[in-house]
């Protein structure tokens, strides 16, 4: 299973002496400085308001499933309103994106209508964009945070950002919310 590999890298000086050799070549291979050119191009093409983009996108949102177990009404994968098919990205699909664009992608948001941990591949592809030099930010429901072992390989995947989306805590105002959102299903299936 991929995330016992994780757990034998967990010593907090060989983590810092590996970021710092990504870094290093990072910055020989003028994939940094590549990086923040193309974000200039791309500003200076909104500042310009030419109508051909100078660069490339420098900031990219992929979403790993639409797949959610919960029900979120004003989500529409929740409210059954998202008119695509249910899935779940394929990693050879996910690994092309990053192949075209992550020399030029200073961050990926991994997160969109669906809960990323859904996918079991989720770590796998952290690690991927991870060893490219990419910024990793990652939206969850927080519900599948359920033990040590799966909080902890997601800290030693390198992800950098996590945001967790919370339920309404004021019982007037969430009680609406949660009748509709009580859909909980511990393995959603695409």
């Amino acid at each position: 299973m991929e995330e016992v590999i994780f757990l034998q890298h967990n010593n907090p000086k060989d983590k810092l002496r590996r970021r710092i050799d990504k870094i290093k070549a990072s910055l020989k291979s003028g994939s940094f400085i590549k990086r923040i050119i193309n974000y200039y191009l791309v500003k200076i093409s909104l500042l310009i308001k030419s109508p051909k983009v100078l660069g490339y996108p420098f900031y990219l949102m992929i979403e790993p499933t639409n797949i959610c177990n919960l029900k979120c009404p004003l989500c529409p994968t929740g409210e059954g309103t998202l008119v695509r098919q249910n899935g779940l990205m394929d990693f050879s699909i996910f690994k092309r994106a990053i192949d075209e664009l992550g020399e030029y992608l200073l961050e990926l948001n991994i997160t969109n209508y669906g809960e990323p941990f859904i996918h079991k591949e989720l770590l796998k592809m952290i690690v991927y964009i991870k060893e490219k030099g990419i910024k990793v930010t990652l939206g969850t429901n927080g519900h599948y945070f359920n033990d040590e072992f799966s909080a902890k390989n997601l800290i030693l995947s390198g992800v950098d950002e996590i945001y967790v989306s919370l339920d309404i805590s004021i019982a007037t105002t969430s009680a609406p919310f949660l009748a509709r959102k009580i859909a909980l299903s511990p393995s959603p299936q695409p």
